[in-house]
């Protein structure tokens, strides 16, 4: 009986010993993870860019955000407008473009919500600086068909489709679990802070770690569409550009765009809050 005893007091001991271990660690951990800012409202940024000849401002985006962020954004589209800048847009459409959605009413009292296809308005100088689904879809595949091509003999071996894209195995499964994703984000809100700062601010990206992701997919869903606003502000006539695009393009395009015009450079940026 008291050797039982004491075997049972040593279980406990331990117990007690790996519980307050666990909670000093998480104690550290939160603390150290608030004091790093892990915990913060994500921002996107906002640059004014220059080659010294024309002046771009160019504002990262997110899928969803705050109803005050879009509403901010709305008016700073309008104002840009006022002062002579051509405005540039991201915008992955079906069939058409942006007045296809003319006539939605955009509620900016909404806490979160997704991105507003018609910010700032419909104006017939507005230029869509992007892909639609076709040729996004037509690309990934030709570019599949080149790497099947070329791995065909190779042992072990299979063919990729654009069923094996994690974009669109990601939209699947959303869709099959009738996952809606402004109320995905807004229930993972504090998870979602702690990663995206992680990576914003510190250049650690945990999801890249997790998944080595597509190549093909990123060659067409990041490069070429940063080639296309590049590309556009290279040889737009007018000095004065306004962007709006996904906070994931900027260093890609303003890598571009220095080596098109190694003048090209950061003059100002401004943090805005978004989710």
């Amino acid at each position: 009986m008291d050797k039982k005893m004491k075997i049972l007091k040593r279980i406990c001991r331990s117990a007690i010993e790996i519980i307050i271990v666990l909670l000093l660690f998480f104690i550290v951990f939160g603390v150290g993870s608030y004091w790093a800012g892990l915990f913060n409202p994500i921002t996107v940024n906002k640059y004014v860019l220059t080659n010294g000849t024309k002046t771009v401002v160019f504002q990262e985006m997110r899928h969803i955000g705050t109803g005050n962020f879009y509403k901010r954004i709305d008016n700073d589209i309008r104002y840009y407008r006022s002062q002579g800048y051509v405005f540039g847009y991201e915008g992955i459409f079906f069939i058409g473009g942006r007045e296809m959605y003319v006539d939605d009413k955009i509620d900016y009292t909404q806490h979160y919500m997704e991105q507003p296809n018609v910010l700032g308005g419909l104006h017939k100088d507005d230029v869509n600086l992007d892909l639609n689904w076709l040729e996004i879809s037509n690309s990934i595949e030709e570019k599949m068909k080149i790497v099947n091509n070329n791995n065909q003999k190779t042992s072990g071996y299979v063919s990729q489709t654009l069923y094996d894209l994690p974009m669109i195995k990601n939209e699947q499964k959303m869709s099959e679990n009738g996952i809606d994703l402004v109320n995905y984000t807004t229930n993972n809100l504090i998870r979602i802070r702690y990663f995206e700062n992680l990576s914003n601010n510190y250049n650690f990206d945990v999801h890249r770690l997790l998944s080595a992701g597509n190549p093909i997919e990123k060659s067409v869903i990041i490069d070429d569409r940063n080639k296309i606003v590049a590309d556009f502000i290279k040889k737009e006539q007018r000095d004065k550009i306004l962007i709006n695009y996904g906070a994931e393009h900027f260093d890609g395009i303003f890598q571009l765009l220095k080596s098109y015009d190694d003048n090209w450079k950061i003059v100002r940026f401004e943090r805005l809050e978004v989710l």
